[in-house]
């Protein structure tokens, strides 16, 4: 499993958040990597400045965005998860 994990070392310079023309890097958990080791369990927040909210709100397109050497990936943010998502970044 560790040298899978390997893999993923620099995976928190590689995920967003996409809304509209916005892009919300992640801010990951201090001390779950370092140079040569990656925790398999990783804490995630977007620190969404007011105009990328804005858009989030007003019903922008918006995704989730891994785009690692290893591992790439998107995700549409589907209208409940919005939903659920607005309640939590408009509290």
């Amino acid at each position: 499993m560790r040298e899978d994990l390997l893999k993923f070392l620099g995976i928190d310079e590689a995920v967003y958040f996409k809304v509209g023309s916005h892009s919300i890097h992640a801010r990951f958990e201090d001390r779950r990597s370092k140079e040569d080791k990656i925790s398999a369990v990783q804490y995630v927040k977007f620190p969404f400045p007011e105009p990328a909210l804005q858009a989030f709100v007003v019903g922008e397109r918006a995704e989730l965005v891994i785009d690692h050497p290893n591992y790439e990936a998107s995700a549409p943010i589907e209208p409940g998860t919005r939903r659920s998502l607005m309640e939590d970044l408009t509290t």
